[in-house]
């Protein structure tokens, strides 16, 4: 009796995982279709694929689920380039999420085997569909950008500011591109303009190091800074724009101010001087002498 008990539990198991990989075959199938795709059924197969214990393990459903959603990016590309009405909406969620599915599908890709080796089969296909959509995620992000949707904006930026992390673009020096430090830039100040200061601070502190805007990174900077109370990075802040621009009032004023208006005439008078020996022609600063 025991036996037979056995026999049908690893029957029931065995029938469940067969139906949960027929489900991301049938997702993959039902996405890749000619004619009429259906992507609401392939969606609804990979969901039930993504969330049965079975499968949700295995990189083939992480790759299929980022098949799908390229695809129906892809199809709303077709559509934008063919001039016929198209949605810059959903062509930019979905190469959101296709991307987060391939970021997972990199990940288990890469992971080595039962005899410790590591095999990768998908990391081609994931690289060369991810740079495709890369031009789709910015223009989502100009058109969010567009309409004040900072915070889509910001996940746009965010998601192609993750692709260089991928184990299938190693390597490939994309972190270092002029394009990549614009698209920085530009996540920092969709981040700020969203309320997420926090998230636009680690940008632009990261771009201190990338030699783009740096004027105006050090002035947001401080005003972040400034915004969220945190005297110790504000002033630190300043400090170390006055030295890279030493030049530029803008820095050393604000220290002087901030030494006045925080009762401290010594700290005051030490930068007055500095800003007087930078630059002797500027009135302002003989007055708070």
């Amino acid at each position: 009796m025991k036996k037979i008990t056995l026999l049908l539990a690893l029957m029931f198991t065995a029938s469940i995982v067969f139906s949960q990989k027929a489900n991301v075959s049938k997702a993959k199938n039902k996405a890749l279709m000619e004619e009429n795709p259906d992507f609401e059924g392939a969606i609804s197969a990979i969901n039930a694929a993504l969330a049965d214990s079975t499968t949700k393990r295995d990189v083939q459903t992480w790759h299929v689920a980022g098949l799908v959603y390229y695809k129906i990016q892809e199809a709303e590309s077709i559509k934008k380039y063919s001039a016929k009405s198209y949605s810059e909406k959903l062509r930019g969620e979905s190469a959101i999420k296709s991307i987060d599915y391939f970021i997972k599908a990199d990940e288990l890709d890469r992971l080595p085997d039962a005899k410790g080796k590591i095999k990768p089969k998908y990391q081609k296909d994931i690289k060369e569909k991810t740079k495709e959509m890369m031009s789709s995620l910015i223009d989502y992000a100009i058109d969010a950008w567009g309409a004040k949707r900072y915070a889509d904006a910001s996940v746009a930026f965010d998601k192609y500011l993750q692709i260089p992390q991928m184990g299938a673009f190693k390597g490939s020096g994309m972190e270092k591109d002029t394009n990549y430090v614009k698209i920085k830039y530009n996540a920092a100040i969709a981040a700020n303009l969203s309320g997420n200061t926090d998230k636009a601070i680690i940008y632009f502190e990261d771009l201190k190091d990338d030699n783009y805007e740096e004027l105006a990174v050090y002035q947001l900077l401080y005003e972040m800074y400034k915004a969220k109370n945190d005297t110790v990075n504000y002033v630190k802040t300043l400090k170390e724009g006055a030295v890279k621009f030493p030049n530029d009032p803008y820095f050393i004023q604000n220290i002087i101010n901030h030494y006045i208006n925080t009762d401290n005439p010594n700290e005051a008078i030490t930068y007055l001087n500095k800003a007087i020996e930078n630059d002797p022609s500027k009135a302002q600063f003989y007055l708070h002498r």
